[in-house]
């Protein structure tokens, strides 16, 4: 505990000239509107088997019914660059407990993960 008090910490100066930056194309591919084919492309990126998000649904279901589900998706994908904010829910997080044997009944016998949702 001394070491943690008595430890000098070490804190950003905020002189900002020494940063480092990206190119004016760079920033102009992060300002630019998302495209169907290249979120079709990312979704594709994904691994499908993975453990559904809080909705129930695994990548691999968004992948699949793609046709029938792109145009919401990319309402939703619309929405955020007009308004540079999500649906509070897009950043839900959720923790499940898995026991570690059978019979768990006490905390140590349970090992946390987090649920995070895909969009």
């Amino acid at each position: 505990m001394r070491n943690c008090i008595l430890k000098q910490r070490w804190r950003p100066d905020g002189n900002l000239v020494n940063c480092p930056s990206i190119s004016e194309e760079e920033r102009s591919q992060l300002q630019a509107k998302f495209e169907e084919q290249e979120v079709y492309k990312c979704l594709k990126l994904c691994a499908i088997d993975k453990a559904p998000g809080p909705d129930s649904y695994t990548m691999g279901f968004f992948i699949k019914c793609w046709e029938i589900l792109k145009h919401d998706i990319m309402v939703a994908f619309h929405n955020f660059y007009k308004q540079e904010m999500f649906e509070k829910s897009f950043n839900a997080t959720y923790i499940a407990l898995i026991p570690k044997k059978k019979g768990a009944k006490e905390l140590k016998d349970f090992r946390p993960i987090s649920l995070i949702g895909s969009f």
